[in-house]
């Protein structure tokens, strides 16, 4: 299947637990497992089949691209994540994502017909998108560079971030070091798909713009794995005040021991069991308040629980701090020395929605800082990233010009100027 789709297949399960029991299955009394293949594959890397059977005994796919997407409740996840997975390696290239559900509220809001023609004719303009040749024939990736203000951007994230890292130990170190990379494959998306949905070649630097998109990205998931991994070790009673405050911040933050009971007198027989729950979530989570309720019957005082209002502390970086070490502000010029000269222009982008088609980004340049740095916009066939999980990295992609797939891109950049996130991406 891998070497009839060169670019790539998706596995989408909707539970994405037998995906990973999936990995000792049919492997005898030896106890082999598939999660050395899963995690090549993550980056898109080459896959070596071996069968006692067959016309050909030995198939060999490279690259080898697959996603991976789906649900998986936490409590089966915590079971599923061996420590065996987490030593590996695994945990840390899912995108994992469990945010708070709003309560529900009816909308007689539809999709309008227009922007659902416009999101169609996005997909089909990017499976168009071709590959690259190089003077033997053979099928890549495009490489891109970054413009002037996007290397500022990108320089300036990749030393905060290293900040990060360096505060994180454990699983959070794998799962940091794994979302930088993810960062570039995050640009690279909103670049490519940007384009394409405007009908303009996507073979032209990364613009400022994108790169902003991948941090933002980048530091969302960042918060959604800090919580979902302190979830794979709480305790029974951690798990049920953390699910106690999700209940009271999704109803407005604040809530009285009667509504929480009403909510489940299974649980809270009486709201004297509820005003105990809420009196175990203080002072750490919150407190009680006398304030007015709206009932049927009109407004009166009654005793609230609050919450504590939350913080975004996903970036940690003090206003003006990243330029303080990371070079000049946005806008100033790149002094830079290139090699291959100035690149073009590079047209206004937005923050459009980011598809999913394979990409790769070349990085190891930025961490010195030196040359105008190349993203690698692979082609399906050469995506060098794949998505596992809720998306684990999947792969981006761009390609020759839809309008003219004979047309030439850009030329490449000097090897030296090539950034190498080890293809896991």
């Amino acid at each position: 299947m891998l070497e009839d789709n060169p670019r790539g297949v998706l596995v989408a399960r909707d539970e994405l637990a037998g995906w990973l029991a999936s990995f000792c299955r049919y492997k005898g009394r030896q106890g082999g497992t598939d999660l050395q293949n899963w995690l090549e594959l993550s980056q898109a890397g080459t896959l070596i089949v071996d069968r006692k059977t067959g016309e050909r005994v030995t198939i060999m796919v490279s690259p080898a691209t697959v996603s991976v997407a789906g649900g998986i409740q936490p409590g089966v996840l915590a079971r599923a994540l061996t420590p065996e997975f987490l030593d590996a390696g695994l945990a840390a290239r899912l995108l994992l994502a469990m945010p708070v559900p709003p309560p529900k509220r009816w909308s007689d809001a539809e999709v309008d017909p227009g922007a659902e023609q416009a999101y169609q004719d996005a997909i089909d303009k990017l499976l168009a998108l071709g590959f690259a040749a190089d003077p033997q024939g053979e099928e890549g990736p495009h490489a891109l560079r970054l413009s002037p203000d996007a290397k500022v951007a990108w320089v300036a994230f990749y030393n905060a971030w290293a900040r990060e890292q360096a505060a994180a130990e454990g699983e959070m170190a794998a799962a940091f070091s794994k979302l930088e990379g993810y960062t570039a494959s995050f640009a690279l998306l909103h670049h490519v798909v940007t384009h394409a949905a405007r009908g303009e070649d996507d073979r032209v630097p990364v613009g400022r713009a994108s790169i902003d998109a991948g941090a933002a990205l980048c530091r969302w998931f960042a918060g959604e794995a800090r919580r979902i991994y302190a979830t794979l070790t709480e305790s029974k009673e951690e798990r049920a005040a953390r699910k106690l405050v999700e209940f009271v911040r999704a109803r407005g933050g604040r809530i009285t021991a009667r509504a929480l009971q009403r909510s489940n007198s299974r649980k809270y027989p009486s709201a004297a069991h509820a005003e105990a729950a809420l009196n175990a979530l203080t002072p750490a989570y919150g407190g009680w308040e006398e304030g007015p309720t709206t009932t049927p019957k009109g407004g009166q005082l009654a005793r609230h629980f609050r919450l504590h209002p939350t913080l975004d502390n996903t970036d940690t970086t003090a206003p003006g701090e990243e330029f303080a070490e990371d070079g000049p502000p946005p806008g100033a010029a790149d002094t830079t020395a290139d090699a291959t000269g100035p690149p073009p222009g590079n047209p206004g982008e937005n923050l459009g929605s980011v598809g999913s088609v394979p990409c790769r980004a070349h990085t190891e340049g930025s961490r010195s800082g030196e040359g105008t740095l190349p993203v690698e916009d692979a082609r399906p066939q050469g995506s060098r990233s794949d998505a596992l999980i809720g998306s684990v990295g999947s792969p981006t992609g761009s390609g020759a010009n839809a309008e003219n797939p004979d047309e030439e891109g850009p030329d490449p950049p000097e090897a030296e100027d090539v950034l190498d996130l080890g293809g896991e991406l």
